[in-house]
């Protein structure tokens, strides 16, 4: 069942919906049971890093790790941040020689004056209850003209794909707060978690705002060998991939 509603949660309540997950999450990933995140996500992660500096990277909203691992032979300092403590364990036990850490991106950015050369951020943007205090935060965490990459839910396709943008309570141009079960092509299940619908304009702003240019936009729709192993076609894109690079002015 899905529901949406006003913003009220916050990073505590989010991390334990991750924390409740979190087993289930790194078994769904480690049997590759989510196509979505091997044949789509991480592969756009990977091409639109391709001329990016890889001397400190921070993963954004790790989870369990399974992205981050992917780039670790590309790295030579690799760290990757969550809220969820259960999921940031999960992560060390599958990949002991990565830096994890339990912590906001907010948090760290307050608390880290290193500077990194790559910021990533698979599928977690549209999971953070402040987007703008994200941003920020993220701006602050990197050098000068270094990159942002991330993956989102496409802000229009996904309440099609869902079947929620007939709601009553949907609206587009409104930044909303849906719980639903935490549901992949291969695999539904009965955890509740939370994301936050948002219109495209909201990410584009905010990213200008605290000085990130958007250099790349990707829309992906899988070629016809990655959309056989779904049960029915993509009739459109599910996903958004941003490449943004971090430009001089001030983000405090």
């Amino acid at each position: 069942m899905i529901q949406g509603g006003k913003k009220y949660k916050s990073n505590s309540e989010i991390s334990k919906e991750w924390d409740a997950i979190a087993k289930v999450r790194s078994k769904q990933l480690r049997r590759h049971e989510d196509i979505s995140m091997d044949k789509v996500l991480i592969p756009i992660l990977l091409d639109m890093t391709s001329d990016s500096n890889f001397s400190n990277v921070i993963d954004l909203g790790c989870g369990t790790g399974y992205s981050t691992k992917q780039f670790y032979k590309k790295s030579n300092k690799l760290t990757g941040i969550d809220v969820s403590p259960l999921s940031i364990k999960e992560a060390k036990i599958s990949s002991p020689e990565i830096n994890f850490v339990t912590n906001s991106i907010e948090n760290h950015s307050k608390l880290n004056s290193n500077k990194y050369s790559l910021a990533i951020s698979n599928m977690t943007f549209m999971d953070v209850p402040n987007l703008e205090d994200v941003v920020k935060s993220t701006s602050k965490l990197l050098k000068l003209n270094s990159h942002l990459v991330f993956t989102i839910t496409h802000p229009y396709f996904w309440p099609l794909y869902w079947g929620y943008e007939k709601q009553d309570w949907f609206n587009y141009s409104q930044e909303i707060e849906i719980e639903a079960n935490f549901n992949i092509t291969l695999n539904h299940s009965s955890f509740k978690t939370t994301h936050y619908h948002r219109p495209l304009e909201t990410y584009v702003n905010l990213l200008g705002k605290y000085n990130f240019q958007i250099i790349e936009m990707r829309e992906p729709i899988p070629n016809n060998e990655i959309m056989s192993e779904y049960p029915s076609k993509w009739k459109y894109p599910r996903f958004i991939g941003l490449k943004c690079i971090k430009t001089n002015g001030n983000t405090e």
